[in-house]
């Protein structure tokens, strides 16, 4: 066995790692198990918590002491012998635990990603029905509609267009650059449609920041500052944007948020709502605050 010291000064390298995964078989990970929790248990103690015989157990803390990296150690107090789990062996298990959750967030971002792609080809498939021949017209009109903040009128399609370019700001938000490709794929025969999903894309690319930021809510405050002080700065200087000092030229943040309140700042509270739903992937909180915010109701 090697010298403690050197044992843990290669702690939870990944070669130690795998080697200790590959060591714990199930009835040497029960061992570990059993003395999880800062628990120190004597040998019949911890033969009874895994249900089997002294004589066993003891083969099984050989195999311990034989193996490369200190797991388990072990002191007397009284009469008895108390096992423990060494400092590397908690860095271990802390380690897998972090790996499980880790595999854990990816199969339900996963399956997220998976939902929101059905859910496009979906609201596609049902706008292109409504629309039949005309579908592609609709839905360049729709675009440029957005992209320029024109007037948008209720109706069935106009709520399918909402969905269907929420879905694909929501599904941005896990990989610009991979689904970006994947969505202009969905419009891969009409060259005219492909420039304008793109330029839209371009044009929600800037709020990714503030998005991404808000995905920690130790960010919420600081969120709802940096948009509250773009809208301030915009109130401030509404007859020359440009010229104003405190505000540089590329931020584009601003500069879209400016370019939108020009369009759509004599709207009414549920309007203004509605149209930042549309650039900031239905997050209801964030397009609630610019309403309040913007709205002179």
């Amino acid at each position: 066995m090697l010298p403690e010291e050197e044992i843990y000064q290669d702690a939870l390298d990944e070669v130690c790692k795998q080697k200790i995964s590959d060591f714990l078989t199930k009835s040497r990970m029960d061992v570990i198990v059993a003395l999880s929790g800062n628990k120190k248990l004597n040998h019949g103690e911890l033969a009874n918590a895994l249900s089997t015989s002294v004589a066993s157990l003891s083969n099984r803390l050989v195999k311990f002491e034989e193996f490369d990296y200190k797991l388990l150690d072990s002191k007397n107090e009284g009469k008895f012998r108390y096992y423990f789990l060494t400092d590397l062996c908690k860095r271990y298990l802390e380690s897998i635990d972090r790996d499980n959750a880790t595999q854990e967030n990816v199969k339900i971002i996963q399956h997220e990603v998976l939902q929101l792609k059905q859910q496009l080809k979906d609201v596609l498939e049902e706008f292109k029905k409504l629309y039949e021949d005309e579908w592609e017209i609709e839905l360049e009109d729709a675009l440029i509609e957005r992209i320029e903040c024109r007037k948008i009128k209720s109706s069935e399609g106009e709520k399918l267009v909402d969905d269907f370019i929420i879905g694909i700001e929501k599904l941005l938000l896990y990989d610009y650059d991979s689904y970006s490709i994947m969505v202009l794929q969905m419009l891969s025969e009409n060259n005219i449609l492909q420039t304008r999903i793109t330029r839209f894309m371009e044009q929600y690319e800037v709020f990714l920041p503030v998005l991404e930021a808000w995905k920690n809510e130790d960010n919420y405050i600081q969120v709802y500052d940096k948009l509250g002080n773009i809208v301030k700065l915009y109130q401030q200087s509404k007859e020359d944007i440009e010229e104003h000092l405190d505000i540089p030229k590329e931020d584009k943040l601003f500069c879209k948020i400016s370019y939108i309140l020009k369009q759509i700042e004599y709207l009414d509270k549920q309007s203004i709502n509605d149209w930042f739903m549309r650039y900031m992937a239905g997050n209801k909180a964030l397009s609630a605050f610019m309403a309040q915010i913007i709205s002179k109701d």
